[in-house]
C-alpha cells in the first residue's frame, strides 16, 4: 500500500553492492582407503584409514573443514596447504584404525558465511 502523496517520502539512500550466500559447500571426491600394516604401542596390528576429498563454495572461502567417525566428536581437517584461503579446498586426514567394523565418516565444510555442506562415506574393510 502507497503512501498518501502529503505523507511520501522523499530521500534515497544507496548502499554499496553486496552479496548475499544461501548456498551451502559441497565435498567432492570423497574417498576413503585403508593403508599399510603396523603395530600400535600395545602390540595390536593397527592400519591407517586414509580419507582425502575436496572442499567447494561457489562464492565464499572455505573457513573449516571437520570430520567425525561414528558420530564421536567432530575434529578440525585442515587442508593440504595449511591454510584456509579459497573456494576449493583440497584435504588429505590420516586416521589411526584399529577395529575392523564398519565405519561411517561425516566430512563438513564451512563457508566464510556459515553456511555448512555435509558428506559421508561408508568404509567397510
Amino acid at each position: 500500500m502507497d503512501n498518501p502523496s502529503e505523507l511520501a517520502l522523499k530521500e534515497e539512500v544507496e548502499s554499496n553492492t553486496f552479496i548475499i550466500d544461501n548456498t551451502r559447500p559441497v565435498v567432492l571426491n570423497l574417498r576413503a582407503v585403508i593403508e599399510g600394516d603396523s603395530i600400535d604401542s600395545h602390540g595390536r596390528p593397527c592400519h591407517t584409514i586414509i580419507v582425502s576429498g575436496v572442499a567447494k563454495d561457489e562464492m565464499c572461502n572455505i573457513t573449516d573443514i571437520q570430520y567425525s567417525i561414528d558420530s564421536e566428536d567432530w575434529q578440525t581437517a585442515f587442508p593440504e596447504d595449511k591454510i584456509f584461503d579459497s573456494t576449493e579446498e583440497t584435504f588429505l586426514l590420516n586416521i589411526p584404525y584399529i577395529s575392523p567394523d564398519e565405519h561411517t565418516i561425516v566430512i563438513n565444510a564451512i563457508d566464510y558465511e556459515g553456511n555448512i555442506g555435509s558428506s559421508r562415506i561408508v568404509f567397510n574393510p
